[in-house]
Parts: structure tokens; sequence; C-alpha cells
């Protein structure tokens, strides 16, 4: 869920899918800057392999490091992996974005419940909006709420 948070919280919107997707180098970042066991970059091999061979020291508790649990997610569509090259260095990256598993299992609107909570804060009416596909918020809320009063 903390993965998921930041790509929603931080991650760069596209507007051709409404996706966010977030630079592997800024996740490994925000994850070690939340738990300091966490490595601060990701292995350099991220990119190019399909299952990668990371060699970060292993966590203390996990049976793998961190690249081979974010390939686990890949696997298993709880993450969507892109590899980029960058404009400056044209050195070969990756973003993540949430993958579609996720989206049916946990939601977008459950992600961004989870941060505010977390958070202590409101949820605005623009990042409902965004959430719901440009529909208005809480439209179907009080659809919903006048078809149990109705019974």
């Amino acid at each position: 869920m903390l993965i998921m948070s930041f790509m929603f919280c931080r991650g760069e919107l596209r507007t051709e899918n409404n996706w966010r997707y977030l630079k592997a180098e800024h996740l490994f970042r925000l994850l070690n800057e939340y738990d300091d066991r966490l490595p601060e970059e990701p292995p350099r091999n991220l990119a190019k392999a399909t299952n990668p061979a990371i060699k970060h020291d292993d966590i203390e508790g996990w049976d793998c490091d961190l690249g081979t649990l974010l390939a686990r997610f890949c696997e298993r569509d709880y993450l969507i992996k892109e590899k980029v090259v960058s404009d400056e260095d044209h050195e070969l990256g990756v973003s993540y974005a949430i993958g579609p598993r996720a989206v049916l299992e946990v939601g977008r609107l459950q992600i961004l419940t989870f941060i505010h909570e977390a958070s202590g804060q409101e949820i605005s009416d623009e990042l409902l909006f965004e959430i719901k596909g440009g529909e208005e918020a809480g439209e179907e809320d009080s659809g919903e709420e006048d078809n149990r009063a109705a019974m």
C-alpha cells in the first residue's frame, strides 16, 4: 500500500491513460526515507533484465530484496514497469505505475483514502474528480443513498 501511495502522490500524471508513473530512482529514495534499511538507489540492471538478479543486501525479516519484490509485484500485475530513456543522458531507466490487479483488488479511491487518513487530511474535490475519471465528486454516492432510501 505504501508503494502505491508514493506512486499516487509523487508520480507524474500521464493524460493518455490517466495513470501516475514514478521513476525507480524516486521510489527507492522515498522508501529509503521511510525506512533507512531499504536501499536509496535502484540496482543498475533494473531496466535491462526481465527478472533481475539484484545484488542488494537482504533486509532483515524479508525473504528477498526490494528489487525482487518489485519484480514480483510486476509479474502479478500489481505494478506496471515501463522502461524509459532519459532526455539528459539517454540512459535507460524504469518507471512504475499502479497495475490493473491493484486497481481491481484495492482501487485508487482506497489508496487515496489511506493516504489522507494517515496524514489526517480531507480528500480534495480535485483528486476525487481525477479518480472518478471526470465525474462530479460525490455523484455516485448520492445515487446509492437514494436507492437505499427507496428500499
